[in-house]
């Protein structure tokens, strides 16, 4: 859960921070941040450093204008297709992955996992870049990424397809890459 500061390059964002039951809302254009109460129409604007917002960037998750603007449903968490309603909204990407070059955990970097399964470097240390740049160039050059597990035989997983993510865990650990930490920016998907 939290919110990367990666997303607020793409847009206006809508933030809900369930525990405290209030809504925030970020203009890209002016950089400033409104909130609102579970069940109040009215919002005001706060401060970039206000206690609640920090803690909404830490633990909160992104939400649509809609959910925002009808108040917020305090007792229901996204569903499965609430992901992809705010990625086609918000235009973010999903997920991001950090890897460490297998045996040497000094050499690590981030990828961010696009909507259409391309990956981008969004940090890396300078030992690891030029690795990372020919895996994310290798993988985003082909449509579907061709893996096997164990003894079965291969199999080729699309972009698109649900195994998406783990066929890529796969194929950055054949490529010498490990996975150490990954999230999605929803609630409900993440995991280190």
């Amino acid at each position: 859960m939290g919110i990367p500061l990666s997303a607020f390059q793409t847009g206006d964002l809508f933030i809900e921070y369930p525990f405290e039951e209030v809504l925030f809302r970020y203009e890209k254009g002016t950089r400033k941040y409104f909130c609102k109460r579970y069940g109040h129409p009215d919002e005001h604007e706060v401060p970039h450093d206000f206690t609640f917002l920090a803690e909404a960037m830490t633990s909160g998750f992104l939400t649509t204008a809609a959910r925002y603007s009808s108040e917020g449903v305090p007792t229901a968490e996204p569903a499965d297709g609430f992901a992809r309603m705010a990625l086609r909204h918000q235009r973010i990407r999903p997920w991001w992955m950090s890897v460490a070059y297998l045996g040497n955990y000094t050499r690590s970097g981030t990828l961010e996992v696009g909507t259409d399964g391309t990956l981008l470097i969004i940090k890396a240390a300078d030992a690891i870049k030029e690795l990372l740049d020919q895996v994310v160039s290798d993988i985003n050059s082909q449509s579907c990424i061709a893996v096997t597990y164990g003894e079965e035989a291969p199999i080729t997983v699309d972009k698109n397809s649900e195994d998406y993510a783990f066929a890529l865990r796969l194929e950055l650990t054949k490529r010498d890459l490990q996975v150490y930490g990954e999230s999605s920016y929803y609630h409900g998907r993440s995991s280190v």
